[in-house]
């Protein structure tokens, strides 16, 4: 084995060793660097990298600190331009505590001390270093905090409108022709009533002590009145506080006031009555109340207003009443309402008791029978506190009674002893007596006598057999026929009876009828109708029929009862009537006897038609009825029927039955069939509407402008049902059997045998219903039309979906929407119409067609100006605002629905009802003035802080009606608590919104903090803290030097802020020592650290010189071994070729 061995190729490799080592030398002497790359040393390339990044942190550090420090520098520079300004300040200060200066002076330093201040304001602002602010920040430090509360009452109004759909149905209208019914006779039924006179006793109470005719004194406090108890004057208390007094000081009193001031109010006498007037506007006077009042003692003088009206329009006026007291009255001008009354002389009262008089005068002459007995005919009481007392009479013979007792003379009844008020411990000035008493109109002696009327009818009163013409009652008892005297008893002390006088016309009872004090005497009577007491009379109409009178069979005109017996036409004991007064005489026994209580009753039979009332023939007018006229006789369909008595047919005849009299309109009746008292007729018959009509066709009027189309064939209208007598008639061209349609007259006309026959029963005889438009729109023969407002909504129609705005049904069924056969709508001209098969006939009912819709009020309304609407219903459902053109939309004060939220009409749907609620602003203000602080300078320009303030967030509590509001149902915005409408429940009416909170006021601001970077690593700052000379202004603001008092304040208060700023130097002061410092430091750590980087990272240039030399040595021997090799070998390939 062999090796061939090549000496080129060794050299090249060497050669390339060689170049390397000559590339790296030639690098590293090109860049003064040991280590050029990673790979030439990577352990020193890694702690050289850090210790560049070293060098640079603290030359950049040493650049910091001195910028840090020329901060420094700026803001000691303006601590010292406020320091001058202090000690300038405080200069002036201690000029202005002297007294030797004026006010003037003192205002001249004031105005100094603000400008310096300014200076200090604006040197605060404007110390700054690169646009930083180094002695002002307004951030807050610390707050003040002050609880406060607000609220307000908003008002949720709701505005509604509630509207019936605009809905309409098809009309069927109907006119008929009437079967006229005339009913008779004119029967006449009377009954005259009897007349009653009463004589009824006295009753009353009177006084001996009678208080009046009242006046006010001057000053309003004291009412001066007179008195029966001696005739003289007596003042007392205006409010009743005190007993009356005689009035002995001689008290002046006012004149007697009967209006207000104001001539508004007054008062006004109408016999025992008072009336207390306003005056209306008209000027009239209208009563607000009535009072009882004495007019026998004061007659129109005992009442008065008083003079005094207090500051609430409240006045008082007094009178006299009925009982002898003085009643107060209080009004109230305003309302003039009565506010209270007050009864002036108390039941306590016994001044100058007993009374001087003691007699008091009846108003009528007393009958003295059975006196001091249960039926006396007088009695009277003594009424005190303790009750009652019945006083005995004495009529002068013999003793007088024990204890009191009363006389009578005439009409004055005189009281003695212990009878007259004031003469016993129990008696007080409101006691009284009460009298009643019966007196006679014509007195005598032992009988009670009354006056009869003088219209009165007297017959059969003497105790005879017959009817009797009076009734007499005494009290309870009924005076008989056994109780009645025929002559004046010639001993009237032992006559017991009742006389009727005829001469004088007076009644006179004696004995036990004579009445008690307590009993009324009672007339029941005739009048006397012609001044003959023997026969009563009566007057009825004299034009009455007079047939068959005396006549016991056959009809009779005329009937009389008494007692409810019939009474025969005889002038003995009957009746006989002249026809000519039209007087009904009663004789004999047919009288009527009143004492049994007989009824007087007479029929008649009247016809009225004065060429007729004969005792042949008896008319009954028709009136302005003019029947038609056809087959009267029966043969056929009658057009006149008369029924007698309800069943009975009078026949057509002039002997004994009916004839029609064309001229005057009159039903003729004859022989039998006149009619009797008790006879009622009917006639029965076809009107013809007027005399110009009698033409033997029945016509019947339409009331409207019927519908002529026909849906089958256009010849025949199906638009009428024609009926007579219930049955359908046909219609008929050709005018014989049947009915047509005469459209210039608008009637019906029926033709021959389908006429109406009168004897039919029932009131209508011809009914005609047809198909007409109400209102009427237009009249045409190929649609039905209704009329609409033009403001109905169009909405929907003949669409798929979405509401709609109209429907019509037939028969509950809904039609199409269809121009041929179903309705269309036409908004501009406001008609619907149905066409096609959709019309109505004369098969249809009323109602069978009915739309719905509605109109533009139904979905659309207005709010007040400025309301903020917060939520709409619609029939009670909510409606949501609009979204994607659903909803609701306010325009302005413009409410509508739209897009789908407008409603869906139905047949079911009865009314609508859009309610809007809208409300009041429902912000709260809140109140964010600054809380006043406490003031280091008291004077008056110090007093409100100077402090901002706002609301802190996190203290809001807000109330809703006294509900607690979640957070996210309110917001603060702008000093105000803004409710969130849509998130919370307003109810209907006043709405309380409270809210709770707290004020935050700042009382001092943050220090400036700068933290400086004064080292290469992470970590080395340096923090400084410049305090914020804003709180250094909140104290110099208060400077004030307009006197010694506030200048020795204000002295202090410039020594604190001398302290605070030369505090704030000192610091700074240090602090820029501090940074010299760690700028050498920084400084020296830079330099360090180069050298030591240089050792590592430079080259060593003689070294790498050296190491140059030798490899490019090498490389040029190497080269020479190389070309001298390829030589050699070229040589060796010469000697080959």
């Amino acid at each position: 084995m062999g090796m061939n061995i090549r000496p080129a190729g060794l050299m090249i490799g060497q050669q390339r060793k060689n170049q390397l080592q000559l590339n790296q030398s030639f690098a590293k002497l090109g860049s003064g660097l040991q280590i050029t790359r990673a790979a030439d040393d990577a352990a020193g390339l890694a702690i050289s990298e850090k210790m560049r990044a070293l060098i640079r942190g603290a030359e950049q550090a040493s650049r910091n600190i001195q910028d840090g420090a020329s901060m420094l520098q700026a803001a000691e520079g303006g601590m010292e331009e406020i320091s001058e300004m202090l000690q300038r300040m405080r200069e002036l200060t201690v000029q202005a505590s002297n007294d030797t200066l004026t006010s003037r002076d003192r205002q001249l330093i004031d105005e100094e001390i603000k400008q310096l201040n300014q200076g200090i304001r604006n040197t605060i602002l404007h110390t700054e270093f690169n646009t930083q602010q180094v002695l002002s920040n307004t951030e807050e430090a610390t707050y003040a905090y002050e609880e406060r509360s607000a609220s307000i009452v908003s008002h949720v109004g709701s505005v509604s409108q509630s509207h019936s759909l605009v809905t309409d149905y098809n009309k069927v209208g109907w006119n008929s022709s009437q079967r006229e019914v005339v009913t008779s006779n004119e029967r006449g039924v009377t009954r005259p009533s009897t007349l009653s006179s009463t004589d009824a006793p006295f009753s009353y109470k009177v006084s001996t002590v009678v208080d009046h005719e009242p006046r006010w004194s001057n000053d309003g406090k004291s009412i001066i009145f007179q008195s029966t108890r001696d005739g003289g004057e007596y003042v007392v208390a205006a409010d009743g506080s005190a007993d009356p007094k005689e009035n002995t000081t001689g008290l002046a009193s006012r004149g007697q006031q009967v209006y207000t001031d104001n001539n508004t109010v007054r008062l006004s006498q109408s016999g025992d009555t008072l009336r207390l007037q306003e005056r209306t506007a008209s000027g009239y006077w209208s009563t607000i109340s009535h009072f009882s009042y004495n007019s026998s003692t004061d007659s129109n003088r005992g009442y008065s207003f008083s003079p005094r009206i207090d500051g609430s329009n409240q006045t008082s006026f007094v009178y006299s009443d009925s009982d002898g007291n003085l009643q107060r009255v209080d009004l109230d001008l305003n309302t003039r309402e009565i506010t209270g009354t007050e009864q002036l002389i108390t039941t306590n009262d016994r001044l100058n008791l007993p009374p001087e008089n003691n007699t008091i005068t009846l108003q009528d002459t007393p009958d003295l029978y059975r006196m001091n007995t249960g039926e006396t005919s007088l009695q009277v009481e003594k009424h005190t506190d303790s009750g009652k007392e019945v006083l005995t009479y004495w009529d002068g013979n013999g003793s007088p009674p024990d204890g009191g007792y009363y006389t009578v003379s005439g009409r004055d009844i005189t009281f003695h002893d212990k009878a007259v008020i004031g003469n016993e411990p129990i008696d007080d000035a409101q006691d009284y007596y009460h009298v009643s008493y019966v007196s006679s109109s014509n007195p005598k002696p032992e009988a009670h006598v009354t006056s009869l009327s003088s219209s009165a009818e007297i017959y059969n009163m003497d105790g005879s057999d017959g009817p009797r013409s009076l009734r007499i009652m005494v009290g309870g008892r009924e005076v008989s026929r056994e109780d009645l005297l025929d002559t004046v008893p010639t001993d009237p002390t032992t006559a017991d009876g009742v006389y009727v006088n005829t001469g004088s016309g007076q009644v006179e009872f004696y004995g036990s009828w004579r009445p008690a004090h307590n009993e009324s005497v009672t007339v029941e009577y005739l009048r006397d109708m012609d001044g003959r007491n023997g026969i009563h009379s009566y007057d009825i109409p004299s034009d009455i029929d007079t047939y068959n009178l005396d006549e016991p069979d056959g009809p009779r005109s005329l009937r009389v009862y008494v007692g409810g017996t019939e009474v025969e036409y005889s002038d003995t004991d009957g009746y006989t009537f002249n026809s000519t007064s039209g007087e009904i005489s009663l004789h004999g026994n047919a009288r009527p006897d009143v004492a049994a209580g007989e009824e007087v009753r007479y029929e008649y039979v009247r016809d009225r038609q004065d060429y007729l009332t004969t005792e042949e023939v008896y008319g009954i007018s028709l009136g302005s009825t003019y029947p038609e006229v056809y087959n009267l006789d029966g043969n056929g369909p009658s057009s006149i029927v008369v029924l007698k008595n309800g069943t009975e047919r009078v026949p057509y005849s002039y002997v004994n039955g009916f004839q029609y009299n064309e001229d005057s309109n009159v039903i003729e009746l004859y022989g039998d069939h006149r009619p009797d008292v008790n006879d009622t007729y009917e006639i029965r018959m076809t009107a013809a509407g007027s005399i110009s009509r009698q033409d033997e066709v029945v016509e019947v009027d339409l009331m409207r402008t019927p519908e002529t189309y026909g849906v089958e064939d256009d010849n025949i209208p199906s638009t009428f049902d024609v009926k007579v007598d219930g049955v359908t008639i046909d219609y008929d061209p050709t005018k014989q059997n049947g009915y047509v349609y005469n459209s210039a007259t608008e009637r019906i006309e029926i033709y021959g045998d389908a006429r109406p026959d009168a004897s039919n029963s029932g009131t209508t005889n011809v009914r005609v219903e047809y198909v007409y438009e109400n209102p009427r729109v237009v009249l045409r023969p190929d649609t039905y039309d209704f009329r609409v407002p033009t403001d109905t909504l169009n909405y929907g129609l003949g669409e798929e979906d979405g509401p709609v705005s109209a429907v019509v049904t037939y028969k509950g069924v809904e039609i199409p929407y269809d121009e041929e056969s179903g309705f269309t709508l036409d908004i501009g001209t406001g008609k619907l119409s149905l066409h096609g098969d959709y019309r109505p006939t004369n098969a249809d009912n009323a109602g069978d067609y009915r739309f719905y819709t509605l109109r533009q009020n139904a979905i659309e309304m207005s709010v007040p100006p400025g309301a903020q609407v917060y939520k709409v219903e619609w029939n009670g459902e909510d409606v949501p605002e609009v979204k994607n053109g659903h909803g609701y939309q306010v325009n302005e004060n413009n409410v509508k629905l739209v897009g789908d939220a407008r409603p869906n009409v139905t047949p079911s749907l009865s009314r609508t009802e859009m309610e809007v609620f809208y409300h009041d602003s429902t912000d709260v203000p809140l109140d964010i003035s600054p809380m006043t602080m406490d003031m280091k300078v008291d004077c008056e320009k110090n007093n409100v802080s100077h402090l901002f303030s706002e609301v802190d967030p996190d203290a809001i509590e807000v109330k809703l009606n006294g509900e607690t509001l979640a957070t996210d149902q309110f917001s603060l915005a702008g000093g105000k608590i803004d409710i969130h409408d849509e998130l919370v429940n307003l109810q209907l009416g006043d709405n309380s919104i409270e809210v709770d909170y707290r004020i935050r006021h700042v009382t001092g601001y943050e220090s400036n903090s700068y933290t400086y970077q004064v080292g290469a690593g992470q970590g080395d700052q340096y923090q400084v803290d410049i305090a914020s000379f804003n709180n250094l202004l909140l104290d110099t603001d208060q400077l004030c030097v307009t006197s010694v008092d506030t200048a020795q304040q204000s002295l202090g208060v410039i020594d604190e802020a001398l302290t605070f700023v030369n505090g704030e130097r000192s610091s700074i002061g240090a602090a820029q020592n501090r940074m010299e410092a760690m700028k050498s430091v920084a400084d020296t750590v830079a330099e360090t650290t180069s050298q030591s980087e240089s050792q590592i990272r430079d080259v060593d240039m003689a070294k790498e010189i050296m190491k140059m030399t030798r490899a490019n040595l090498l490389s040029q021997t190497t080269q020479s071994m190389i070309v001298q090799a390829n030589q050699q070998a070229q040589s060796v390939l010469q000697l080959l070729k």
